[in-house]
């Protein structure tokens, strides 16, 4: 992130102050309960004496994240190698005095401290919302800290102070906004955080929140009991903010509903946390079964009319399932958006796309050979679906088709041979294998191999029509043949009359068609040889 600066003081004797606070003993149980949570909840297991476990403490100054640290360094594990972090957005002209309180804290209990800041004006002049640009640039300054001083045989881990009442105001503000199960399941214990910008190559930090079944009040009491200081950030008084009106107004008026609706908020998350894991695991099955074609991460095809069997829940677990897939993550992923397009799957009118669905990714529908209509979720500069069909190249076209010499494009291999008529295999008539044709061989002249391009878009004799023309281009129209595979696809015309034959998958025109007066056979296939 632009404009992020940090510093790091390891304690020495010189800079040491005797540890200040009271006996902590009336606290065990809030300790065992933290030990319990790090080493359960968050999964994260100390390391050995001589390769401790290194845990980053996001600590604002604020009250709970000073309770972190205290409670931590009183946990007295040695099996962790406690590290204070710091960032100062600069949006306040007092804020350098947070960031020395924090590095006096953790000099009181000999805790190496770390220091990030953000350009003065920095976070306010970038593009979006103030408060998520502040938010992101905090924790990629956690991020790199982590990183930074974490051994390649420990997992860089993070630590933030988010406690029952911060979980329970998640809660109502995703309520507040329609969200499903996944959203009112709140914060999780532990979060995997992606960093794109790690040295050499993208890295995983994993944030934990130990304190996340804590109500805020024993961490009030354990501050008071320990006479503890702390800095108050004047911006949580701001009820402009929301979450800060849901907690000064709302929560409140909950609390006179029910005195324990912390608890019960956190409750209901954790229901609804076990009953979105069970859907989408669900879901995902589902999508196993819907899946025509992955091409990770470029896009994922599903057949679209089994998938508008199932309910609208399932339609949209599955979706959610294909974007978590392709994206590693459902961020910026609304409701509005699936049903947008789940909307135009249940019209009539179904637009083929590329439609924007979120971020760099798009959906698109087409009918394949078969009659079915799919789905692609894709990025928005690949192909939406693969190939129905070989596609030829440009210097793939032009070529004779000869019995001894099979011509291969795309990951396909044609093959022709001739015989007597009076070896057609049984049933050679109905057609059953679209890529396999047969032909009059003498009056099929010199089959030649050529893409469909442009100049094959004029009229042609399709068999069975009597003797009726079509143009190529409205045949691959009613044959539902994507825009993008139109021009690559393979005909074979004759050579010395320039009549197209077969339009490869489609349809045989009613030329070098196999009549009475037959006597030899050319049978043309196209068969897949790369898988």
């Amino acid at each position: 992130m632009p404009g992020i600066w940090y510093t790091c003081r390891v304690m020495t004797d010189t800079d040491m102050h005797p540890l200040s606070d009271p006996c902590t003993a009336n606290f065990t149980p809030l300790i065992a309960q933290l030990r319990t949570n790090l080493r359960t909840r968050c999964a994260i297991l100390p390391g050995t004496a001589g390769t401790p476990q290194p845990l980053v403490i996001g600590v604002s100054g604020g009250a709970d994240s000073v309770a972190l640290l205290c409670l931590l360094h009183a946990m007295a594990e040695p099996g962790y190698a406690l590290h204070a972090a710091h960032f100062d957005h600069n949006l306040r002209a007092d804020s350098g005095a947070d960031a020395e309180f924090v590095a006096q804290l953790a000099a009181r209990r000999q805790i190496p401290f770390h220091q990030g800041a953000a350009l003065p004006g920095e976070l306010a002049r970038m593009p979006g919302n103030l408060e998520a640009n502040a938010r992101d640039a905090r924790y990629a300054f956690l991020c790199q800290v982590a990183l930074e001083i974490t051994p390649s045989e420990c997992v860089p881990i993070i630590l933030t102070a988010h406690h029952a009442g911060d979980q329970a105001e998640t809660v109502l503000l995703h309520l507040a906004r329609g969200s499903g199960p996944a959203g009112l399941s709140g914060m999780e214990w532990r979060t995997a955080r992606r960093v794109e910008s790690a040295p050499h190559a993208p890295r995983t930090v994993q944030q934990v929140r130990p304190l996340l079944d804590v109500e805020p009040e024993a961490l009030a009491e354990f501050l008071q009991a320990n006479h503890a200081a702390w800095r108050d950030d004047p911006s949580n008084a701001d009820t402009r903010l929301a979450r800060n009106r849901v907690r000064h107004d709302l929560l409140p008026l909950l609390q006179q509903v029910n005195p324990r609706a912390v608890a019960a908020l956190g409750r209901a998350a954790a229901i609804a946390r076990d009953d979105a894991a069970r859907l989408a695991r669900l879901d995902a099955e589902l999508l196993d079964t819907l899946l025509t074609d992955a091409d990770l991460p470029r896009r994922i095809v599903l057949d679209a009319d089994r998938l508008m069997q199932e309910g609208p829940s399932a339609q949209r677990g599955v979706v959610r399932q294909a974007l978590l897939r392709l994206q590693g993550d459902l961020h910026d992923v609304g409701f509005e958006q699936i049903e947008t397009l789940l909307s135009a799957l249940a019209g009539e009118a179904r637009a083929r796309g590329p439609h924007p669905l979120v971020n760099e990714w798009a959906w698109s529908m087409v009918g394949d050979l078969n009659g079915r209509l799919l789905l692609s979720l894709h990025q928005r500069d690949a192909a939406p679906f693969a190939p129905q069909g070989p596609q030829l190249g440009p210097d793939e076209s032009g070529r004779l088709v000869s019995d001894d010499a099979p011509l291969r494009a795309g990951g396909w291999t044609l093959n022709a041979r001739r015989y007597p008529r009076a070896h057609l295999p049984p049933g050679w008539q109905e057609n059953d294998r679209p890529w396999r044709a047969f032909f009059d061989a003498d009056a099929a002249g010199a089959p030649q191999l050529v893409a469909a391009g442009g100049r094959h878009d004029g009229k042609i004799a399709l068999l069975g029509m009597g003797g009726r023309h079509k143009r190529m281009g409205d045949l691959m129209t009613d044959c539902k043949i994507p825009l993008s595979q139109r021009a690559g696809w393979p005909v074979i015309v004759d050579a010395q009359s320039n009549r197209v034959l077969w339009v490869c998958g489609l349809r045989m025109t009613r030329y070098a068609r196999i009549t009475d007066q037959t006597r030899r056979v050319l049978e043309i296939n196209w068969n897949w040889t790369e898988g």
